[in-house]
Order: structure tokens, then sequence, then C-alpha cells
């Protein structure tokens, strides 16, 4: 359970929206990922400079999943193949997108408290 300090309120208790960078080398399907859902998890307050990396992972995994959904297929072969590499993606998207709340089951688990500006940990963090 967070410790309130004097003088809180719920107002003071919304988390800050932080604002990370997108990397470089997202391009594609992963870049646009990104600058489609980094607003709206900033907005939630849910990132932190920290999780910068873990986000990477979700762009690229979700531009694995859009790359290989937008590719032509020739044969039965390839389609079964696609397929189980499509499955593959998603399970690995999924799997990270719960960990930032991106379906509402998931964001029933987030508890999001804000961190005191004085805390020493969140100046280790930041």
């Amino acid at each position: 359970m967070p410790v309130r300090r004097r003088g809180w309120s719920p107002e003071n208790d919304r988390p800050k929206p932080i604002r990370l960078d997108k990397p470089n080398h997202l391009t594609g399907y992963a870049a646009e990922h990104w600058e489609r859902i980094e607003p709206l998890l900033s907005e939630m307050g849910v990132l932190q400079p920290i999780d910068s990396e873990a986000l990477t992972a979700l762009c690229q995994w979700w531009g694995e999943f859009r790359t290989l959904q937008a590719a032509p297929a020739t044969d039965s072969n390839e389609v079964y193949k696609r397929s189980i590499a499509l499955a593959a993606c998603f399970k690995h998207w999924s799997s990270m997108a719960a960990r930032f709340g991106l379906t509402p089951k998931d964001r029933e688990k987030l508890t999001l408290t804000r961190i005191a500006d004085d805390d020493p940990v969140a100046e280790f963090l930041r």
C-alpha cells in the first residue's frame, strides 16, 4: 500500500504524464505503433523513462506482426508458415501489451501511484 504524505488529495495522487522519445531505429509499422500508443500511455501515467526499452520491444513485435500480415503469400505452405509466425508475433506483442495495460482487463490490474518529487528512488530512476 502506498504511503500517503501530508497534503495528499486524489488530484495530487494522479501520476504525472511522462513523454518518451521514439527511438531512431523504429521504422514502418513499429514507428506508427509508437506514435499511436506512447501519447496514450503517457496520459494514463503508465510510462517512466525506464520503460523505453520495453515499449520499443512492444512496438517492434507489432511491426513484425503487421509486416507479416501485409506480405502476400503464394502457396499453401507459405500461408501456413506465415500463420504460425503471425500467431507467435501476436503472442509476444500481447504479453508485452499486458504490462502496459493495453486491454481493459489488464488496466484493472495496474496500480499507478504518483512518486513524490522528493523521493530519492524516483530521482535514481529518472
